[in-house]
């Protein structure tokens, strides 16, 4: 009797060990630290390659943003973060081309739910469609949500994350870069009289 009672003991005890593990499995895996980490492709890694299509039809490939610099923003019009990003990306889009960099929004859902946002928030920068689960655009970029943006420089993978101070950062160069430009056009037209 007094054996039985000793390997029930043993017994509970492993269970109750078991159960402990895997309560701090789930801590850690729910634990929102863990959230904010944002697995990255390595910078300067060279731009994994894509097909997506326009809203006119148009493919495009990496082939496409080889030779330029690119701001890729992931969006979908399910995430409200986007809906609140997408006008301040619509100022930046001007400022951007002045820094001679484009500025494309990339679209993880289908033609018609992209054509709804486009119309609804009135958007007017380069739009490409790649939906989740029909196109591997995303994943090959390791997008696991929305916003996200990701810079390629001449083919490399140049700056990649949330839309946050790194991202704030870039843009506000882009905007000292497109008064620059502006600046200079002025001198010149006032200069040339």
């Amino acid at each position: 009797m007094q054996q039985v009672l000793i390997v029930s003991s043993i017994l509970l005890w492993v269970l109750v060990l078991f159960n402990m593990l895997l309560t701090l499995a789930l801590v850690r895996r729910v634990n929102p630290s863990n959230q904010n980490k944002l697995e990255k492709l390595a910078l300067g890694s060279p731009m994994p390659n894509f097909s997506a299509v326009t809203l006119d039809g148009t493919t495009k490939s990496a082939i496409d943003y080889v030779d330029s610099i690119v701001a890729f923003v992931f969006i979908s019009s399910q995430c409200n973060p986007c809906r609140d990003e997408i006008p301040n990306l619509e100022a930046l889009g001007p400022k951007a081309k002045a820094a001679g960099i484009d500025l494309v929004l990339v679209s993880i859902e289908n033609i018609e739910q992209t054509r709804i946002l486009v119309d609804e928030l009135d958007i007017t920068l380069p739009v490409l469609i790649a939906p989740r689960g029909e196109n591997s655009f995303a994943d090959d970029y390791k997008i696991k949500g929305t916003p996200i943006y990701c810079m390629v420089k001449e083919g490399a993978i140049y700056s990649m994350g949330l839309m946050d101070k790194e991202w704030e950062t870039i843009t506000n160069e882009w905007e000292v870069v497109s008064k620059a430009k502006g600046a200079a056009t002025l001198l010149t037209l006032a200069t040339s009289d």
